[in-house]
């Protein structure tokens, strides 16, 4: 199976990357991105593209099956509108072209929560792109809501301290549904859900991503 994907650069999307070169299940990895990877493999091909402009590399998106990984925070964006850009636009124009090239499975990494409807900036935001995908009806559309992920070595210490207190009161019964996970871990439950054989829209979010 052929795979094309963005966000590689990214803590979940290293490690996707990463499994599925060493996956006997995919023959062909295209990484979407706006630079080159430093990683060679002999599956691997990296295009190189503004975001503004992807279909000038549609004809590089012959797959099987895509995966988005891309995401930012608002911190790093600067603003909700470049955090709006890059979490929903891209990823929508990502998901158009895919459906345009006959991609038949369309894996996300969304966020638990997401809500078209909610009033929270971030949730909404995500619920709301979930829909413009399910509109483009994908043979299998697989949306993964992950509560806190555990990054390695990330340099972000309310991760820390927020997965610590989680983990505490998971021990007691409580919040499993918030139950961090490492970015590996969603990285295979991702390719095993991929390759699975399902048809139609999924959604897995929180504790039963572990399941």
């Amino acid at each position: 199976m052929r795979v094309v994907m963005i966000g590689a650069s990214g803590a979940t999307g290293d490690d996707l990357l990463k499994l599925l070169l060493d996956s006997a299940e995919i023959s062909k990895v295209t990484c979407i991105g706006k630079r080159s990877l430093a990683l060679v493999h002999p599956k691997l091909s990296s295009c190189v593209v503004s975001f503004d402009n992807l279909h000038a590399i549609k004809d590089e998106m012959d797959a099987d099956i895509a995966f988005s990984c891309l995401g930012t925070t608002l911190k790093k964006a600067g603003s909700k509108s470049n955090q709006w850009k890059v979490d929903f636009e891209y990823q929508l124009d990502f998901a158009k072209i895919c459906a345009e090239k006959g991609v038949k499975t369309f894996v996300l990494i969304s966020s638990l929560g997401a809500n078209a409807n909610s009033a929270i900036f971030y949730s909404r935001m995500k619920g709301q792109l979930e829909e413009a995908i399910k509109a483009l009806s994908f043979q299998t559309f697989i949306i993964f809501q992950p509560s806190l992920l555990i990054r390695t070595n990330s340099d972000r210490p309310g991760e820390g301290y927020m997965a610590a207190a989680l983990r505490l009161l998971n021990k007691f019964g409580l919040f499993r549904k918030y139950q961090p996970i490492k970015t590996m871990q969603l990285a295979k439950a991702m390719i095993n859900a991929a390759i699975s054989g399902l048809n139609g829209t999924h959604t897995i979010a929180g504790n039963k991503i572990f399941i």
